[in-house]
């Protein structure tokens, strides 16, 4: 055997880890199984597994073998519990690594890892909005939401079930989740749906309007999945797809009495209540922000003899995220997901014609000569939306992209993203956290400014403001909607036009 003593020890390391993998999935499943580890203890606890290295290891001992796992390597170890690991569902293992793995361990989140059937639906939602790499954070929370809102409809509807319907359903058999996408079982449905969306306010009954439209579509969507990929026709049983297409005629027939007065009052607040003037936040307050941002970040960049940790690249960072997004009046979770490569991009002017700008003015010229701007993916998935950088930003963005002070500041090599996470995460920071840590910093109350906010004031501002038809056209590109979005929900109404010129007229 060809190496030295070190490579060795790491080739039998693998064999063994090997051999304990091996085992461990043809044991899973079988009653009373007890998984082989790396080492055996006295005190039986959780087993995880190294997601780098296949290791089996105890909970407690984990944080250990990350040090050691990790010395070589630019990603950082993650522990799958095994349970998951092992599990014999047909899913892929990039979904029981970034989906189930992370669920918390109250009975919702057990039930969304241990059922196979809600583990199958958000498989098949997970599949369809992976694709979206730019959007990771967002997709894995967009994914575990539907899972937990599905969790929750089962447990309500398993409980009517069991109580009030003991008759259709044995006291011997469990209730399955399929159960909930047949015809005959659709009172108990809107029953379950009632129950999980109600508030509850002493003796009064309110309806969570956001919570029932979500839930409604959602039911749709597992219903298609049911019916079309999962259970039906895989397994050629063309008589139970016909029973959930059944099931989705009821459902969209019933539309308007489960979710009409949830649109009735998601429309009604957004006409009313999110475009009131007073909803707007106060230009001193956002002044008052802005001065507070720029400050902090020239007494962050130009403190030279600064030692760099997490905390001051977090600070920094949070910082940035919040002018641009506030600067740009971008939604909350736009700017924070900004790639490296959109901003090696905006350095290297790849979005601007260079011989058509040599054709302008001189003062149009100096004005791109002061400009940058980003381009990244919006809301949907058809059309980018652009960032611009403002002149007070550009140091701290120099400062955040800097390879050195990133491995500094224990920033992952394999993380992407412009406003990375610490702790050598992959993900992105949380735009709304972020601007939410800033306000508060700054004397701020969070809750007056917010990204949703300061679009709705730059919406009724630039309409109030006498502009030709193709500067208007150009904030619409910029805001990433149309005008009539733009006039409908966003922008607070004019009352003074309103006055101003109608109110003579009918006066």
């Amino acid at each position: 055997m060809k190496g030295g003593t070190h490579e060795h020890r790491e080739m039998f390391k693998m064999l063994k880890r090997s051999g304990i993998i091996k085992h461990n999935m043809n044991i899973a499943g079988q009653k009373g199984a007890v998984l082989l580890r790396e080492r055996k203890t006295q005190n039986s606890g959780s087993t995880v597994i190294c997601d780098c290295c296949c290791g089996v290891f105890k909970r407690r001992w984990f944080g250990t073998h990350r040090r050691r796992c990790g010395t070589e390597q630019c990603v950082q170890p993650r522990a799958i519990a095994s349970t998951i690991y092992f599990s014999s569902m047909p899913v892929s293992k990039d979904f029981k690594k970034d989906i189930l793995s992370k669920f918390s361990g109250d009975e919702i989140g057990e039930l969304c890892q241990k059922n196979e059937s809600i583990a199958m639906i958000g498989s098949k939602i997970y599949m369809k909005v992976r694709a979206r790499v730019d959007k990771k954070l967002e997709v894995r929370r967009s994914v575990m939401a539907d899972m937990r809102r599905l969790a929750h409809m089962f447990c309500c509807f398993r409980t009517i079930a069991n109580s009030k319907c003991s008759s259709r359903f044995s006291e011997n058999v469990d209730v399955s989740v399929l159960e909930m996408f047949k015809r005959e079982n659709f009172d108990i449905l809107e029953l379950a749906f009632a129950n999980y969306t109600e508030m509850k306010d002493g003796e009064h009954c309110t309806e969570k309007s956001g919570l029932a439209l979500a839930v409604y579509y959602l039911l749709v969507k597992a219903a298609k999945i049911v019916k079309v990929f999962v259970f039906h026709l895989k397994g050629n049983d063309d008589a139970r797809a016909a029973q959930t297409g059944d099931f989705l005629d009821v459902l969209h027939s019933c539309k308007h009495e489960l979710i009409g007065g949830a649109i009735y009052n998601t429309n009604k607040k957004r006409q009313t209540k999110l475009r009131r003037v007073e909803s707007l936040p106060l230009l001193s307050e956002v002044q008052k922000l802005k001065t507070y941002i720029c400050s902090s970040m020239s007494a962050l960049i130009e403190g030279n003899y600064l030692h760099w940790t997490s905390k001051e690249f977090v600070d920094l960072h949070d910082l940035a995220c919040a002018r641009l997004t506030l600067f740009n009046a971008r939604r909350g979770g736009e700017p924070a997901r900004l790639h490296l490569t959109d901003w090696v991009d905006g350095c290297n002017g790849v979005w601007l014609d260079k011989q058509r700008i040599e054709k302008m003015s001189a003062e149009e010229r100096e004005i791109f000569e002061e400009s940058f701007v980003m381009y990244q993916t919006g809301k949907g998935m058809n059309h980018l939306v652009p960032v611009q950088v403002p002149q007070d930003t550009m140091p701290a963005l120099q400062k955040v992209t800097d390879t050195a002070t990133r491995i500094q500041c224990g920033i992952s090599e394999a993380n992407v993203y412009l406003f990375s996470s610490t702790l050598a995460s992959e993900a992105n920071v949380s735009g709304w956290h972020a601007l939410n840590r800033v306000c508060q910093k700054a004397g701020v109350e969070s809750h007056k400014i917010t990204a949703t906010k300061m679009r709705h004031l730059k919406s009724t501002t630039f309409e109030g403001l006498e502009l030709p038809e193709e500067k208007r056209k150009a904030f619409y590109s910029h805001m990433g909607h149309s005008r009539a979005i733009n006039e409908s929900i966003y922008q607070a109404p004019l009352a003074e036009r309103e006055i101003l010129e109608v109110g003579a007229v009918l006066r």
